[in-house]
């Protein structure tokens, strides 16, 4: 009997863990150090800071003493708004910083712009319908390995890259976080967005 009841509980503390490791943050930071061409621990350390962990206690004091809420998901769709600035807001203190520290490649502008790309158009989709913000976040970082990445053909890594996928996605709708159609928007909208992006990009460069 225990070991019955013991299983709903482990499911939810893994779509804890899934939720928070591959949340939206991190997932831009992780898009950064992966496209980065030249290699820096400081720079990570600066992106990791600016990136994943500023964002991250810009939400929790927002959740817990603005809402006032122990439950740090916020699923109303207007209260997203302040989130979504701090974040805004922390990938603008970035890419000035990275400007004051002279990392100013064409490598690092591209991703930035790819950044303020996903989150402005996140948050003006999330005005409209609450789409799953973290499903967004982890197909665009996968998909966007999976078409740049030429070192990754049809492999075992692409195969897990989409059961990863798969999983934040599981995670969300285990935990009453989304509904089926809001994570499959999100998954579709975040795998398009490369391809809007690219487009977008091109205009911009050419």
């Amino acid at each position: 009997m225990r070991g019955v009841l013991a299983l709903p509980n482990a499911l939810t503390i893994l779509a804890k863990f899934l939720s928070f490791v591959i949340n939206p943050n991190f997932c831009q930071f992780f898009i950064f150090i992966y496209f980065r061409e030249r290699r820096d621990v400081g720079l990570y350390l600066v992106a990791f800071f600016f990136l994943a962990i500023l964002p991250l206690i810009g939400y929790v004091i927002y959740v817990k003493y603005v809402l006032k809420r122990e439950n740090l998901y916020v699923l109303e769709r207007r209260r997203r708004f302040i989130p979504f600035m701090v974040n805004i807001l922390s990938i603008f203190l970035f890419h000035y910083a990275l400007y004051g520290l002279g990392y100013a490649e064409r490598d690092t502008f591209q991703i930035m712009l790819f950044l303020w790309f996903l989150n402005l158009v996140s948050l003006g989709i999330t005005f409209l319908w609450r789409i799953s913000i973290h499903q967004i976040a982890a197909s665009a970082s996968i998909a966007l390995i999976m078409i740049l990445d030429t070192r990754l053909a049809i492999s075992v890594m692409n195969l897990a890259l989409v059961m990863l996928v798969l999983a934040v996605g599981w995670s969300r709708y285990h935990l009453k976080g989304h509904t089926i159609p809001q994570i499959i928007a999100g998954t579709i909208f975040g795998f398009f967005s490369i391809f809007c992006f690219q487009y977008l990009l091109q205009l911009i460069l050419s």
